[in-house]
């Protein structure tokens, strides 16, 4: 049996299991969930492990895949306050990033932090998912807009707060 004709079959059943779980993270939607279980199905077909399985067997692989990626999920999110000093003199997030609202006096300042950012070590994907935070889209939306997943557009905002880091401790917003 080919894999598409797997997946049609179990499409649906997939589906049905995805959307009765109400992630506890934001992030993730029943339609991520969904998809992790067809890649961990693709990956079980491509080995061969699925070829005297039930569907009974299978659907339940698949719900302890969501399950797994769920919960793999939750153990790599890190709340992060704006209030809790993230540094050793005690600065806050509030203290350091730049605040949308900031008066005529800081946009200068705020214009060059963000073309030393775009312009210092960032890869091609992340300048684009850094415009489109810009402009103010959210994660889902950029992963629209890119055609990627907001799960994969967080992990790229990740890496842009790691690079630009230091950045924003040193400026003087």
């Amino acid at each position: 049996m080919e894999f598409n004709e797997l997946a049609s079959q179990f499409n649906s059943g997939i589906k049905a299991i995805a959307s009765k779980h109400r992630p506890q993270c934001g992030f993730i939607d029943a339609q991520d969930l969904a998809q992790e279980a067809l890649l961990s199905l693709w990956l079980k077909w491509k080995a061969g492990s699925l070829k005297d399985k039930n569907k009974s067997y299978i659907l339940k692989g698949c719900y302890f895949e969501m399950k797994n990626f769920l919960r793999k999920s939750l153990d790599a999110v890190t709340p992060v306050s704006l209030d809790v000093p993230i540094d050793e003199e005690g600065a806050t997030l509030k203290e350091i990033i730049p605040d949308a609202r900031l008066n005529d006096d800081h946009s200068i300042e705020v214009n060059f932090l963000i073309d030393a950012i775009r312009n210092d070590g960032l890869t091609t994907r992340e300048k684009e998912v850094f415009e489109y935070f810009l402009l103010g889209l959210n994660t889902r939306q950029i992963g629209r807009k890119l055609g990627i997943s907001h799960v994969r557009v967080v992990k790229i905002e990740k890496n842009i707060w790691a690079k630009t880091r230091a950045k924003l401790k040193n400026s003087d917003l």
